[in-house]
């Protein structure tokens, strides 16, 4: 018997939902701000990110483009500090060619809630317009959903366009050792379990979110594509 095109949701096709939903939106590569949260080991995270904010400056320097680096859980066995002056002896950012005073780093924070209010308290601090986020593909649906959830508690609605690294799913993730695209179910559980602690956008807070994204940016996607 064949299966209908249309059935009732559960919690699978509500992950698949949300993940093809957030796909859904195109890269930019002029945002205010490009984002970061690192972790696991992972550098290309750190490393795609800088490449973007790079790019957009040597696009665009009209607009301020600010370069946030969240913390690292400092328990990770993999831990490494990331500062400015890390940043220019690893990434090759010389304060002559790109403006160091747009770069916000914060060394430490225990996991992706606290990396996303930090993000919230700097955007409001900036008060930036819209930011791109970046962080490994398989991570990128929690912590875009982890985000949004700490900017609607604060009552804040900005664009958030997100940019995951283009990393190979069989790429080792250094803390576990083991392929990336193994984490995937232990992201699904944390999703379901956050979302029971109202620390993660719900299913239909996301589809609200990505409603109003498509209507206001809606022309501009079409042409960036």
């Amino acid at each position: 018997m064949e299966t209908p095109r249309i059935i009732p949701p559960n919690e699978i096709s509500d992950i698949a939902t949300m993940i093809l939903a957030i796909m859904s939106i195109p890269k930019q590569l002029s945002a205010n701000a490009v984002a970061v949260f690192p972790g696991m080991g992972e550098e290309d995270r750190v490393e795609q990110g800088i490449r973007l904010w790079k790019l957009m400056i040597l696009r665009d320097t009209s607009p301020a483009h600010f370069l946030l680096i969240a913390g690292i859980n400092d328990k990770e066995r993999t831990f490494k500090e990331i500062d400015l002056q890390n940043l220019e002896k690893t990434y090759g950012i010389s304060k002559l060619e790109y403006p160091l005073k747009n770069i916000s780093i914060i060394v430490r924070t225990k996991n992706t809630l606290e990396q996303a209010e930090w993000l919230r308290d700097k955007v409001l601090e900036l008060k930036i317009k819209d930011i791109t986020l970046c962080t490994s593909y398989y991570h990128m649906t929690r912590a875009y959903l982890t985000v949004l959830k700490t900017f609607i508690k604060a009552s804040m609605r900005i664009p958030i366009f997100p940019c995951p690294t283009a990393t190979a799913p069989e790429t080792i993730s250094p803390e576990m050792d083991r392929p990336q695209i193994d984490l995937v179910p232990s992201e699904t559980e944390r999703i379901l379990k956050y979302q029971k602690t109202n620390d993660v956008a719900t299913k239909k807070e996301l589809e609200e979110y990505i409603a109003w994204l498509w209507k206001i940016y809606k022309y501009q996607f079409i042409f960036s594509l």
